[in-house]
């Protein structure tokens, strides 16, 4: 997924042959940058600080110009293979993932070291996220999704009882959004871990939910469907497209829903009316 990093007017591109290419509001190559194995989604760090991992567990800082990049430093965070990107706290500690493993990084400036690791019963194939609190959100291939500290300890886990390969969004009201193989989209309290909302929908979900500023959540579904509901889990958006939906919907300034399919196009959606 492309990073945009508005202050810069530009946008970061993880795209073909293991690169990170640097385009501008127009589609012009900036700049490119190449990595030694596939990359991940780019992270937006403090200032100009932009993280990205490869998918062999090596992540890099990188300090972004306008029409330049330069690496900081690199750091192994494990072996196995990495399949989130980083989240970065507002404390500046870096989460990221490799094999069964969360991986808390401190950026020290010319090198980066590992805090502590917290590892899982199963693979972890999905982003962490950081809720308000400072709570670390983690999904796995096991039967649980978890809740951990800052410190590194397991704070508290949520019972699914199957896979999730939707990466879990924190908002701003301390709430963490996921998705799941039976099609549920679930909210939890992001500190204690407790159901606040399950929406059930047809089709397993793998995208991250998104949510605009009225607090509708919309998703995708492998039934190729995109849904809409808004904060009572009344639906207000259900558009069937032509294949699969595993691409993370984004909200637009103006409340635009734009969302990819299996079926080659980009839906332009809502917004969505009160």
């Amino acid at each position: 997924t492309p990073l945009v990093l508005p202050h810069r007017r530009l946008i970061l591109w993880p795209g073909p042959r293991d690169t990170v290419y640097g385009l501008d509001l127009r589609g012009r190559l900036r700049f490119s940058r190449p990595f030694a194995a596939p990359i991940l989604t780019p992270a937006r760090g403090p200032g100009r600080t932009v993280y990205v991992e490869e998918a062999t567990g090596v992540l890099h800082a990188l300090t972004v110009g306008a029409s330049s990049v330069r690496e900081r430093w690199r750091l192994r965070v494990g072996d196995g293979t990495s399949y989130g990107s980083p989240a970065v706290a507002p404390d500046g500690t870096v989460y990221t993932t490799v094999g069964r493993n969360l991986v808390a990084v401190r950026d020290r400036g010319s090198a980066g070291s590992v805090r502590w690791r917290f590892s899982a019963r199963a693979d972890v194939e999905v982003s962490p996220a950081v809720a308000p609190d400072g709570t670390v959100v983690l999904g796995t291939n096991d039967a649980f999704q978890y809740g951990v500290s800052p410190a590194g300890r397991e704070r508290w886990r949520f019972r699914r009882e199957i896979f999730t390969y939707s990466s879990p969004l924190a908002t701003p009201d301390g709430r963490v959004r996921f998705g799941d193989h039976r099609g549920r989209l679930i909210t939890l309290d992001a500190r204690t871990g407790r159901v606040a909302q399950i929406i059930r929908a047809r089709g397993q979900v793998w995208t991250r939910p998104a949510v605009d500023r009225a607090g509708n959540v919309f998703f995708g579904t492998h039934a190729g469907e995109v849904f809409g509901y808004d904060r009572t889990g009344r639906r207000i958006v259900r558009v069937r497209t032509g294949g699969s939906v595993e691409s993370y919907p984004v909200v637009g300034a103006d409340g635009t829903v734009y969302i990819g399919s299996e079926d080659g196009r980009l839906y332009a959606i809502g917004p969505a009316q009160p």
